[in-house]
């Protein structure tokens, strides 16, 4: 699963928390800081949140090509290259969402 997707949902995650970050450090701002935190804290059930928005937001289009850059799954060119078998007669692209 490590072919570009976490990395895609981390990149989104680091983008959530730089975004609060930065309207904590802006003093027009409504968002404050818990007393005696810094502006990067973020508590464990925000964290949680930010992760289940950032992989809500991955695009079906996000995972086909970091399988296709892997070579879990071949391209269509590459795909017809070789004999039908069982496990071409479902393409990646009628199980994915």
């Amino acid at each position: 699963m490590d072919a570009g997707i976490i990395a895609a949902a981390k990149s989104d995650y680091c983008d959530r928390h730089m975004s609060l970050a930065c309207d904590r450090a802006d003093k027009s701002m409504p968002h404050k800081a818990p007393e005696g935190k810094g502006i990067y804290y973020a508590g464990q059930l925000q964290g949680m949140k930010w992760v289940d928005e950032a992989w809500d937001d991955i695009t079906p289009e996000t995972i086909r090509h970091c399988f296709m850059k892997s070579g879990i799954v071949f391209s269509e060119e590459k795909e017809n290259n070789f004999p039908p078998t069982r496990r071409h007669q479902v393409r990646m692209s009628d199980v994915l969402i």
